[in-house]
C-alpha cells in the first residue's frame, strides 16, 4: 500500500498566501498600529493597580489570576467576557485570562478595577 501526502488545507493555502501578499501585509501592519496603544493603555492601567500582563503582542495580553474560574465570574457579573488560558493553551499553563483588545476598551479605568478585582479573586 502506498501513502501519498494529503494536500494542504486550503485555510493553510490561504494563510501561506496572505502572509507573502504585500495588501495582507500592510493591512497587518495598519492593524498592530491600532491595537498596540489599546495593549499598552490597559496594560499601564493595570500596572498602577499592581497587576502584571504577559505576552504583550497581538490583539491580545495575558493576566495572571489566582483562580481562572473565579476570575471569569467576577468578569462576567460586571458584563467583561474573557478567556481562560485552560481554554486556550494546548498543554497546561499557569492560571491566566485573555484580554481581548480588538476593539476599544470602554471606560477602560473601570474595567481595569474589576480586572484587578478578578486578578486577585480565589
Amino acid at each position: 500500500m502506498t501513502v501519498t501526502p494529503a494536500e494542504p488545507h486550503p485555510i493553510q493555502n490561504a494563510l501561506a498566501w496572505m502572509l507573502t501578499d504585500p495588501t495582507s501585509q500592510t493591512a497587518v501592519t495598519a492593524a498592530c498600529e491600532v491595537y498596540r496603544p489599546r495593549r499598552e493603555s490597559m496594560a499601564a492601567l493595570l500596572a498602577e493597580r499592581d497587576v502584571a500582563v504577559s505576552d504583550m503582542d497581538g490583539l491580545a495580553f495575558w493576566v495572571p489570576v489566582l483562580s481562572e474560574r473565579e476570575a471569569q465570574l467576577v468578569l462576567a457579573s460586571h458584563g467583561i467576557a474573557v478567556a481562560g488560558a485552560g481554554e486556550s493553551w494546548t498543554k497546561p499553563g499557569p492560571a491566566a485570562i485573555r484580554i481581548a483588545t480588538g476593539r476599544p476598551i470602554p471606560d477602560a479605568p473601570a474595567v481595569a478595577d474589576v480586572m484587578a478585582l478578578a486578578a486577585r479573586a480565589r
